[in-house]
């Protein structure tokens, strides 16, 4: 049977296919190759009937994050305050390099536009958004007003 990896705890992996969740193990196998399964896996296992199992084989990753330890992502959501603590430009640049070299598309999620002046927040926040526009073309923003 083939699933994906949704939860990895003390040893067992939990592995969803058609609905249904299997705790299994990964075999020993995956230790002498230096392989570990990760939340996001696309594997393939045995499983008896009473949703327990092992994992046989760890089909291809399309990438990966290191922390967490997750793989195979297709979005991801970056929340930045706009004040209190102060937004920070080169923190969000650094995690959209990231998410750009891994394939995975970002939502960027800015919070606390109404303890900016209106103004000075309409010229940051279009400078900014100028500037990945063009380098970017996938990136998606959401200001919050709460």
């Amino acid at each position: 049977m083939q699933g994906t990896i949704v939860k990895a705890l003390a040893g067992f992996y939990y592995v969803e296919c058609e609905g249904k969740i299997y705790q299994t193990r990964a075999r020993g196998n995956f230790r002498k190759k230096g392989q570990t399964p990760y939340v996001g896996d696309q594997v393939e296992f045995s499983a008896e009937e009473n949703s327990e199992g092992y994992i046989l084989k760890i089909l291809p990753r399309k990438n990966s994050l290191v922390r967490p330890p997750i793989v195979n992502i297709d979005q991801a959501v970056v929340i930045m305050s706009a004040k209190e603590p102060a937004f920070n430009v080169n923190l969000l640049d650094r995690f959209l390099v990231l998410l750009e070299q891994k394939l995975i598309h970002p939502i960027v999620y800015i919070s606390k536009m109404d303890l900016l002046e209106i103004r000075l927040s309409c010229f940051l926040f279009r400078k900014f958004i100028a500037k990945w526009a063009t380098i970017l073309s996938r990136i998606k923003m959401t200001c919050c007003l709460y």
